[in-house]
């Protein structure tokens, strides 16, 4: 099973950043060269970070909203600090590939930061959440959405984004061609909030040539709360040539939902009783908290219940 959480948003901190552009049409069998436009990756504009829901990014920072914090027991030591990576950088220049579902792209905190789009289901640009899932919109958000005053903010909000979208029921083949695209349009990062527990040779030995190149790949430890370690998975997040992502919690310890073993290599912060803010095409989602509920377009994740399982078939 293809296990989907929304714990990878650390690796994009550790590598990258970035933000502005349009997106581009292009054939995945072709372009020896980068297909992304370098001057895409620059957008010279200066982030005011004053997006409402950044007082509830306690994955970014220590809370804000001291009320919030308190309400959800949140620890000061449980954010990944993002905040003072800002100081060095936002991303810029860097353009990270996000292999997912469901992908609203014309989103209004994303919609800035994509540069490239395609979909191995009908092999075009044409990327939608219609009967996808919102997953790969909010794993969208989590590493990239724009600072804008509106809504949220991610972790790299000046790194542009490639969304390449699969399917539900997916195939070797299709993963295959997935990375293909990513290897070609320049990113330098490609992030994959999902797992088999049983990955091929084909695809292992796509990503260690990934790997080769210099581009980190990121996998998700799973959302199944167990070791990795049992005999029979083979889960791609455990590869030695793989940043391995597991989930912590508000209070900084690792959340009970969260799979583990030897290999996984970091855990970033995804929550326990609370999740993180993202970005979201099924609209509000109670807080429950006084400032009320989140407007369209938002959704605060309780990460372990909004984890989206596909099959490997």
């Amino acid at each position: 099973m293809r296990n989907i959480t929304y714990t990878l948003f650390l690796a994009f901190g550790l590598v990258a950043c970035g933000g502005g552009g349009g997106t581009t049409s292009i054939d995945a069998n072709t372009t020896p060269k980068p297909l992304i436009d370098s001057s895409l990756l620059y957008d010279g504009k200066v982030a005011k970070l004053q997006d409402p829901y950044r007082q509830y990014l306690w994955h970014i920072e220590a809370p804000t909203n001291r009320t919030f914090g308190y309400n959800y027991a949140i620890t000061q030591d449980s954010s990944a600090n993002v905040a003072k990576a800002w100081e060095i950088t936002k991303g810029e220049g860097i353009a990270i590939a996000i292999i997912d579902n469901g992908f609203e792209a014309n989103h209004e905190d994303l919609k800035d930061n994509i540069v490239l789009t395609y979909s191995v289901i009908n092999e075009n640009d044409e990327v939608s959440s219609e009967g996808l899932g919102t997953h790969g919109t909010a794993v969208a958000g989590i590493v990239a959405a724009v600072s804008n005053s509106v809504g949220t903010i991610g972790v790299a909000p000046k790194a542009k984004i490639v969304l390449i979208q699969d399917s539900q029921l997916t195939t070797d083949a299709d993963t295959l061609k997935a990375f293909e695209y990513a290897q070609k349009s320049g990113a330098r990062v490609i992030n994959c909030s999902w797992g088999t527990n049983n990955v091929s040779d084909a695809v292992a030995h796509k990503i260690k040539e990934l790997y080769d190149e210099g581009i980190v790949v990121v996998f998700a430890s799973g959302n199944d709360g167990y070791s990795l370690d049992r005999y029979g998975i083979n889960d791609e997040s455990e590869l030695a040539f793989v940043l391995g992502v597991g989930s912590s919690s508000e209070s900084n310890t690792r959340s009970s939902y969260s799979s583990y073993g030897d290999s996984i290599d970091i855990l970033a912060p995804a929550g326990e009783r609370i999740g993180i803010v993202a970005t979201d095409d099924y609209g509000a989602y109670q807080l429950g908290l006084h400032e009320g509920i989140l407007e369209d377009g938002y959704t605060f994740f309780r990460v372990h219940r909004h984890r989206l399982l596909l099959s490997q078939v």
